[in-house]
């Protein structure tokens, strides 16, 4: 199974279906959304698109598994949840 077969399927199973963003409003949930801007920070340092989109693949894997792990009576911030995968 592909890494993006995997997280569409993980994304309709185990998460929440909100998130909070920075200024606190509630917005759906995607996780093609975490994947862009990860990929976006990524390429900034990397410079090499191919690179920046395989670490932008590995990170969005692995904030999912955190989050599909949480209380899903939370509603989860995504800044949270990417910097403590990359912490």
């Amino acid at each position: 199974m592909s890494s993006e077969s995997r997280i569409n399927s993980m994304n309709r199973t185990a998460f929440p279906k909100q998130i909070r963003k920075r200024d606190g409003a509630l917005a759906p949930f995607n996780s093609e959304k975490i994947e862009r801007a990860i990929q976006g920070a990524a390429y900034e340092i990397l410079q090499d698109k191919d690179r920046a989109a395989r670490v932008a693949r590995r990170v969005t894997s692995r904030v999912l598994e955190k989050l599909s792990e949480r209380d899903r009576a939370k509603i989860p911030g995504t800044d949270n949840s990417v910097s403590k995968t990359i912490n």
